[in-house]
């Protein structure tokens, strides 16, 4: 994942998750998400996400795809 100046990887353990009929792997990461560049008040900070390293199954090429309530973070994947 491109480097940004609030984000970072949660440890160097590769995940594998599946998303409908996609196969993903990657890193868990917490970065700084804003829905709204004109609104500060939008943004969530260390917001977790998966960087996409491999996938099968995606139409379009991603870095990755951003939930506002996905089930694998349910738990801290940092514990």
């Amino acid at each position: 994942m491109k480097q940004t100046k609030t984000g970072f990887a949660v440890s160097d353990e590769i995940v594998y998750e599946k998303y409908g009929s996609t196969d993903l792997s990657g890193q868990v990461w917490r970065d700084k998400v804003c829905l709204s560049d004109k609104d500060p008040n939008s943004c969530i900070e260390e917001f977790p996400l998966i960087a996409i390293k491999e996938e099968k199954g995606l139409m379009l090429q991603m870095d990755g795809i951003l939930g506002l309530g996905p089930k694998l973070f349910q738990r801290d994947p940092r514990d």
